[in-house]
């Protein structure tokens, strides 16, 4: 079994994202004033620093997040492969949706996927985004699939880091993206500021998946954790 002494532990790791996370939604508040005020300076901040835009310091941020996170748990992994343990493609192919949801981030593939597949319902309200179905769809069958590695194959560590990355990743992802999918179906105002939310807890939610993938590397070393 090797060893990785210079990863943070997980809590440090959360406070190093989070000083990374608020900064970031901070800016896109501000660029969202700045967008009111109609002038040059206002758009180009609103296109450099807003969450719901593409290809800005908000997506690279997210996407950086998801990729370091799926680092983490491709080196939990490779410890798991290196003493065979039952679990180990199960947390190989944790790493791996991870890694992919890091893409997704970055090329927005659910949205055109989603949409083809829903193609035929007629969303409205919370289903006004019809992409969403798809998504939930999605979810459940992973769900499906990992339960039993998450209910027997993890420690139960990194399994409340892990149930808290879903609750809060996907709280956003889903559930708030449903909330400003109802705000804009019924021409409701401030949507920006729920846009804001989805993307701040994405952003959280990635971190704490490489939080789960550091515990879990903590106790396969054969060390404990410092207190945290």
């Amino acid at each position: 079994m090797f060893h990785v002494p210079f990863l943070p532990t997980p809590n440090r790791y959360l406070i190093y994202s989070a000083a990374v996370i608020l900064p970031t939604s901070a800016l896109a508040a501000l660029a969202q004033i700045l967008s009111n005020t109609d002038s040059e300076f206002g758009r180009l901040a609103f296109e450099i620093f807003w969450v719901g835009e593409e290809a800005n310091v908000p997506t690279f941020v997210n996407f950086t997040l998801l990729v370091v996170s799926s680092v983490f748990i491709f080196l939990a992994a490779t410890q798991a492969f290196a003493v065979k343990d039952r679990w180990r493609w199960h947390w190989l192919g944790f790493a791996a949706i991870i890694f992919f949801a890091a893409f997704d981030d970055a090329a927005q593939v659910h949205e055109p996927v989603g949409a083809y597949f829903t193609r035929s319902f007629d969303g409205t309200g919370f289903f006004a985004w019809e992409w969403v179905v798809y998504g939930i769809t999605v979810v459940v069958l992973l769900m499906l699939l990992g339960f039993r590695f998450v209910a027997y194959g993890m420690d139960p560590a990194p399994r409340r880091y892990l149930i808290l990355a879903v609750a809060v990743y996907l709280g956003g992802a889903l559930g708030l993206e449903m909330i400003a999918a109802f705000m804009w179906f019924h021409e409701m105002e401030n949507g920006r500021y729920v846009t804001l939310a989805e993307e701040t807890c994405e952003m959280f939610g990635a971190a704490l998946f490489g939080a789960c993938g550091l515990k879990q590397i903590a106790l396969a070393s054969g060390r404990t954790a410092p207190a945290e």
